[in-house]
């Protein structure tokens, strides 16, 4: 219940500007490696000419988070970035798998 509880609290702190599905991936990934680094990818990304409020962007940048080059320019230092890009991904997948019709077995 309190792992709930705080994705909410996350989800609720990201900014108005980010909308679903992209606000839930960016959640999941705050909820994994912390705000303060997915803030630190999301001045990543502006810098680099892409719209912070979009997964498919922002997931690059928080990959840079791991390389001393990038992460010396921000604010929250070194993250493991690929960790959350595959926790949000691998929930993406099992998302996509659940939209899927359910196909039943026809017996003949």
């Amino acid at each position: 219940m309190g792992g709930a509880v705080y994705l909410t609290r996350i989800y609720d702190r990201l900014p108005e500007t980010i909308h679903e599905l992209d606000r839930t991936w960016i959640a999941l990934a705050a909820y994994n490696v912390g705000m303060g680094h997915v803030y630190d990818a999301r001045d990543l990304t502006v810098q680099a000419g892409g719209n912070p409020d979009k997964w498919e962007d922002l997931r690059f940048q928080l990959l840079l988070l791991e390389q001393s080059w990038w992460y010396r320019q921000t604010r929250y230092g070194y993250a493991r970035g690929s960790e959350p890009v595959r926790y949000v991904e691998n929930i993406r997948l099992y998302y996509q798998h659940l939209q899927q019709p359910q196909v039943l077995a026809q017996s003949d």
